[in-house]
């Protein structure tokens, strides 16, 4: 990666029973959850994402698996909060809805380029942006 990314959690320290629910979907407590459960597999390896199967215990997951987990978080996220997935997400399009996301955000090109480890705004502009405003099906997919 080109450069640290900073996340911050969507709540530092949850106190109330809503502010614990909203920690559910925070990636940086997530993260923090993650850490404490698996220390004890994670001894064995350095890698940050391990399997959790008995059978494959403390071997590092593959970017496949990584990017089956992230899709199946992200359409998780969008059921939980009652949304319609506007683009179906699967591993290969996690970066180009994240990016696109950031973008509609008003995060600067700059701070995407870097997140995404792109060299200019251009592969973005290229492969990724996505069309979030396409026509949706009754199923929320886009026609």
């Amino acid at each position: 990666m080109s450069g640290d990314i900073e996340l911050k959690a969507f709540v530092p320290d949850p106190s109330t029973k809503y502010e614990q629910y909203l920690c559910h979907m925070c990636p940086v407590q997530a993260l923090k959850i993650y850490l404490a459960q698996m220390r004890e597999v994670r001894v064995q390896n350095r890698a940050l994402f391990v399997h959790f199967d008995p059978d494959k215990a403390a071997h590092p997951i593959s970017k496949a698996t990584l990017g089956c987990w992230l899709s199946m978080a992200i359409h998780d996220a969008y059921v939980v909060f009652g949304k319609v997935e506007i683009i179906r997400t699967n591993p290969h399009s996690v970066r180009g809805v994240a990016m696109t996301r950031a973008k509609f955000a008003r995060v600067p090109p700059e701070e995407i380029c870097l997140a995404a480890t792109w060299e200019t705004p251009c592969t973005f502009a290229r492969h990724y942006r996505l069309d979030l405003a396409a026509k949706k099906t009754t199923r929320g997919r886009p026609q």
